[in-house]
């Protein structure tokens, strides 16, 4: 728990960024192309992309880990339970 704060730093980092540059790149987006309505639909085409991403990416819920030992369970041959849960 005494490193929170540097993992905090680690994982919000990339959300600020994005937050302060954001006006930034809109606003060059919307200049370079011409109007904010044309903004839009680039920002509507990369939300859709995403979504579509999201949506069609396999979870890695059903992969083993790389290096991870499978099982558990206390059977022969694999690694015995945690004794805490």
């Amino acid at each position: 728990m005494d490193r929170y704060a540097v993992l905090d730093g680690v994982f919000n980092a990339p959300l600020i960024a994005a937050g302060a540059l954001a006006p930034a790149l809109g606003t060059g987006i919307a200049a370079t192309d011409g109007s904010y309505p044309v903004l839009f639909v680039i920002l509507a085409a990369a939300a859709a992309g995403g979504t579509v991403l999201a949506t069609t990416t396999p979870s890695p819920a059903g992969q083993p880990r790389p290096g991870a030992k499978s099982g558990g369970g206390g059977q022969p041959g694999r690694e015995a339970p945690d004794a805490v849960g």
